[in-house]
């Protein structure tokens, strides 16, 4: 009679090691803040986003209409926020070729005046609108709206330009559009 030769300790440990070293090593890296100084956003994610205007949501543009750029915007800029908005058009210069993906936009109702800046467009949004911003983030000042005219990412006033430079360069890295 023939019996089948038990398995030695060793070849049960090796089979134990695969699955629990990867376990140990991955809760021992978290556990000591690998990973906890780079966060996904810097910024505010809105959701679900908000359409600048109810006539560009996606559903609803051409099939063959061009996708506009990406935008980093300032709602209702007062005096105290130029030297940001300086600091972030240096920072879009930074982005080399990317550079021309990103537009500068101050938000303004109709009241409002506009700071004069070379690099930032005036784009004029209605008062309901501006509730509308204001009600789902009401902190923030600082936005980052995608191509397709949507708020997706918000920023408060002590946000510093280099937080929204790095969100911007994840989302033109991953994106394809704009």
């Amino acid at each position: 009679m023939h019996t089948k030769p038990r398995p030695k300790t060793f070849t049960v440990l090796a089979i134990f090691s695969c699955y629990a070293v990867p376990f140990l090593l991955g809760t021992g890296l978290y556990l000591f803040g690998y990973g906890h100084k780079n966060p996904r956003s810097n910024g505010q994610l809105i959701q679900p986003p908000l359409f600048l205007n109810s006539q560009q949501q996606p559903s609803l543009r051409p099939q063959n209409a061009k996708p506009k750029a990406w935008q980093v915007a300032v709602l209702q800029p007062q005096a105290k926020d130029r030297a940001l908005m300086q600091s972030i058009s240096q920072r879009r210069q930074a982005l080399g070729h990317n550079q021309f993906r990103v537009k500068l936009t101050q938000l303004l109702t109709d009241t409002a005046t506009s700071i004069p800046h070379p690099q930032w467009q005036n784009q004029h949004i209605s008062t309901q609108m501006l509730a509308k911003i204001q009600k789902k983030s009401p902190s923030c000042r600082y936005f980052i709206i995608d191509p397709q005219q949507q708020l997706i990412l918000c920023y408060k006033d002590s946000s510093q330009p280099k937080a929204i430079d790095l969100d911007l360069r994840k989302l033109l890295k991953l994106s394809r559009i704009g």
